[in-house]
């Protein structure tokens, strides 16, 4: 038999329906078989047959001057309302509390340098993207 599982404000299950159902939680929104989706805390889970429990997260906290490296497990759209394809990755710089959904994965925490009249740095693209300015950088 499985246990309640208790949640705290910054924590969430990562659960994945195992059968089709209508989950009553989130107002009969129906659920398939291998859909990954979030049980936020504060809260208790109670189990049910159809489905089961992937993993536990907390929320991370994204300091000033730092970075989540973040890669969509499946299409979706990110924290910021930016529609990400799967595989892709970016970087999340907005400071305070992180939340990644059942469709993201944080790989990395990365901090930001700070370049000053006697440092430099040279970046080289490894594929076509648009920057954080919106301006067109080529591969190479």
């Amino acid at each position: 038999m499985k246990s309640f599982v208790f949640l705290k404000d910054n924590e969430a299950l990562v659960l994945k329906a195992v059968r089709p159902f209508a989950d009553e939680r989130d107002e009969n929104h129906e659920r398939f078989i291998d859909d990954l989706y979030l049980f936020k805390g504060p809260g208790t889970y109670e189990p049910r047959i159809e489905e089961e429990i992937k993993q536990r997260i907390e929320a991370i906290i994204v300091l000033p001057n730092h970075g989540l490296l973040c890669k969509a497990i499946k299409d979706t759209v990110d924290a910021l309302g930016e529609p990400r394809k799967a595989g892709t990755t970016w970087l999340h710089r907005k400071a305070g509390y992180y939340m990644p959904t059942a469709e993201i994965e944080v790989i990395d925490i990365r901090k930001g340098t700070v370049l000053n009249d006697v440092t430099a740095l040279h970046i080289k693209a490894i594929q076509d993207f648009t920057d954080f300015y919106g301006q067109k950088r080529r591969a190479g």
